[in-house]
């Protein structure tokens, strides 16, 4: 994981989501895809006789590529979480396919059950949220670079069901931040504009991932982006001149014409 001024911040956020999850062992009965295609059964007994803070990237690889659907015992789902956060804390991957949607069973376990997280796990969720994507948006400006750059948090956090506007809450924040405004606002026009959709005038970001959410959460990422690309801090940006700034005019440019019924929908 790479050094920077919020990693310690980030690891608090992981250390508290274990504390208000557990750490134990899933059921003998967790629920994932038996095809061939998908798990094994000796993959499966694997990860049951694994502790979950000590289940490998290629295991919870496994579970995120064979987990389809709400499970039945939500209670395993919770108890794997955490090792997600920790995972997507170090900028590795947690699927073998790289979209955003390697949260999509915690998604849709939260669209069909609203109340699936207490209080308390919600907010140590929300404030992980904020602290790897406050994280990342540091790590971007290296040379190292990230994977979970803010603006693929964006899309990935939106599939598993965080909030919307605890997700736009702390972009707002790292672009209100005098280091890492303009870099913020550069790479979330250039993620959005570089892979937009665009019909009749109007356009919405083709991420693969937000076919998943839902309305309300689509209608709020529109309006988010459509506020976003009308603001000051864009416009300022957007006439500097400087070649960062190109994909910033477009998205300046773009301000008004976000529609969420342009939005990629679930198959």
């Amino acid at each position: 994981m790479t050094d920077g001024p919020f990693k310690a911040e980030l690891m608090r956020a992981v250390e508290a989501a274990y504390d208000v999850f557990g750490r134990g062992h899933v059921s003998g009965q967790l629920d994932v895809c038996l095809c061939p295609v998908c798990m094994t059964e000796e993959a499966r007994a694997a990860i049951i006789a694994t502790r979950n803070d000590r289940l490998s990237v290629a295991q919870i690889c496994d579970y995120s590529n064979s987990a389809h659907g709400v499970p039945r015992d939500l209670d395993d789902l919770k108890l794997i979480l955490p090792r997600y956060l920790e995972i997507m804390a170090a900028d590795e991957l947690a699927d073998d396919i790289g979209v955003g949607t390697e949260l999509l069973r915690f998604g849709d376990a939260v669209r069909a059950y609203p109340e699936l997280f207490t209080a308390q796990e919600r907010a140590v969720l929300d404030e992980w949220a904020r602290a790897i994507i406050r994280h990342f948006a540091w790590t971007d400006m290296t040379e190292e670079g990230a994977i979970y750059t803010p603006p693929a948090l964006l899309e990935t956090l939106l599939c598993g069901g965080w909030p919307p506007d605890v997700l736009t809450g702390a972009l707002e924040d790292i672009v209100a931040d005098p280091e890492l405004g303009q870099n913020s606002l550069s790479a979330l026009a250039g993620a959005v504009m570089g892979r937009a959709r665009r019909k009749d005038g109007r356009l919405a970001p083709g991420w693969f991932a937000l076919r998943y959410c839902g309305k309300p959460e689509r209608l709020h990422l529109i309006a988010w982006l459509n506020a976003v690309a009308a603001s000051n801090r864009v416009l300022d940006l957007a006439t500097q001149g400087a070649e960062a700034a190109l994909w910033v005019q477009s998205f300046a440019s773009a301000a008004g014409q976000f529609d969420a019924a342009l939005l990629p929908s679930r198959d």
